[in-house]
């Protein structure tokens, strides 16, 4: 697992733009996405349905945006690329990467389930 940062961090992860926060989260994530633990959320995410256990959202309400950052944040929780309280509040995937990629998989997979049992 990740471990948070330390105070020597810290300090130089806060004079990090926030776009360059969201690339190095990213990284960690591409470094993380074949982990065992990720390969099967993700497969469940995907097969679960035919078992009878959907992964659905339960976010209607929000814009993709939101949904797309959500999804992130359970990712990198996951794969544990990230300590998730060391992302930043106003966190931003970023488009192209492995991470996005990924998440609009999960808000897809999840959003269709939702339809197809009626929520």
């Amino acid at each position: 697992m990740t471990r948070p940062l330390d105070s020597t961090t810290e300090q130089k992860w806060s004079n990090e733009s926030p776009s360059r926060q969201s690339e190095m989260i990213a990284n960690a994530y591409a470094r993380d996405a074949d982990k065992l633990e990720l390969a099967g959320f993700k497969q469940a995410c995907r097969e679960g349905r035919k078992f009878g256990f959907p992964i659905v959202s339960a976010n209607p309400g929000k814009n993709e945006s939101e949904q797309l950052t959500a999804a992130a944040r359970l990712l990198l929780g996951i794969a544990q690329s990230w300590p998730s309280g060391d992302i930043p509040a106003d966190f931003e995937i970023v488009e192209g990467t492995r991470l996005h990629e990924d998440a609009q998989q999960l808000v897809a997979n999840a959003t269709g389930n939702s339809r197809q049992i009626g929520l």
